[in-house]
């Protein structure tokens, strides 16, 4: 018996996840983002939204997909497991350590919040890494 493994893009619009993502600048860009391709993105499931500023490098001609936002989105909730101290010794520490951290708590919890499922952020991640 075959059995069809449906693509990311397809499980997130199956359990309701939208996009919409427009161009535009964010003039308090961070440094390392301010050469770069600004979007402002929605993410949306349930009544339930977040927007958020999203980068890309210059190379990247297409706009941000449903399935690589929610890939970065994934990454960063793993990332956000971390202390203040474990996030600075894996990234580093400078001026923009401390800001850097709670932005993504908050982008986290934002995240968390619009998915509103533990069990589906798990499976997310999952097929994000798989």
């Amino acid at each position: 018996m075959e059995t069809t493994t449906a693509t990311l893009t397809d499980y997130l619009k199956g359990i309701g996840l939208k996009i919409k993502v427009s161009r535009d600048y964010n003039d308090n860009a961070p440094d390392i983002w301010e050469r770069s391709n600004h979007y402002r993105v929605t993410l949306s499931r349930e009544g339930r939204k977040m927007s958020f500023w999203y980068y890309q490098g210059y190379g990247i001609k297409e706009d941000p997909t449903l399935e690589g936002v929610v890939e970065t989105l994934s990454s960063d909730r793993s990332l956000a497991q971390m202390s203040l101290d474990e996030f600075g010794g894996e990234f580093g520490w400078d001026k923009n350590t401390h800001k850097n951290h709670r932005h993504l708590l908050n982008l986290n919890r934002r995240y968390e919040r619009v998915i509103g499922d533990d069990s589906l952020l798990d499976e997310i991640y999952e097929r994000v890494t798989a």
